[in-house]
């Protein structure tokens, strides 16, 4: 049975619709569960709707400058789930830098924030922390902008990004968009254990 999680929404244009079908066979052993997730670039709210929806006891926070008719979109779409969806208006930087001053932490983050290599960059090494063992990172535009300068191409920035920390995730897709999921934490080793490395 195919599921329209977009019924009863209004959007100009939406994103998401075409990365349901990656995104569930990946995300798809989470549904159930009261996951916390983070966007960067919301938009008029299509990914968040997704993700309000196909987690149903979810926590989405929502970065975004919000600017002209799209916030009121936002608002009108992500209406019906009252607080679960937490909406941060600035910088996506900015906003970032405070939520990991928070120490927060999430199962699932969505970059989709920028459109070139250093603020991709700078977004994904902000928000590497705050992502929990065995979570995923997922970033849009990873094809975006093949034939522009390199510092005008996100997946310069996302190429960087995993050169620096290779070794610490395992790639689930890799297309139009890049997901990752994050090494499981390793368990510490006992003391008597650690005092023979010694």
């Amino acid at each position: 049975m195919t599921v329209d999680w977009f019924a009863g929404k209004e959007f100009t244009s939406n994103f998401a619709s075409k990365r349901v079908d990656i995104w569930t066979p990946i995300l798809g052993r989470w549904a159930e569960l009261p996951i916390n997730v983070l966007e960067l670039g919301s938009y008029e709210g299509s990914s968040a709707v997704f993700f309000a929806r196909f987690f149903p006891s979810a926590k989405v926070t929502c970065i975004d400058t919000f600017w002209g008719p799209y916030e009121r979109l936002f608002d009108q779409n992500i209406a019906e789930f009252g607080d679960r969806v937490e909406k941060i208006k600035g910088s996506g930087v900015t906003a970032l830098d405070r939520l990991k001053e928070q120490r927060r932490k999430f199962q699932l983050i969505y970059l989709d924030g920028g459109k070139n290599r250093d603020h991709t960059l700078g977004a994904s090494l902000l928000a590497w922390p705050m992502l929990g063992p065995n979570g995923v990172l997922i970033w849009d535009d990873y094809h975006w902008g093949t034939a522009a300068p390199p510092e005008r191409r996100p997946h310069d920035g996302i190429d960087a990004f995993l050169a620096l920390h290779k070794g610490e995730y395992r790639v689930r897709y890799k297309g139009p968009q890049m997901i990752i999921q994050k090494n499981r934490a390793k368990k510490a080793l006992p003391a008597k254990a650690r005092a023979k490395m010694i």
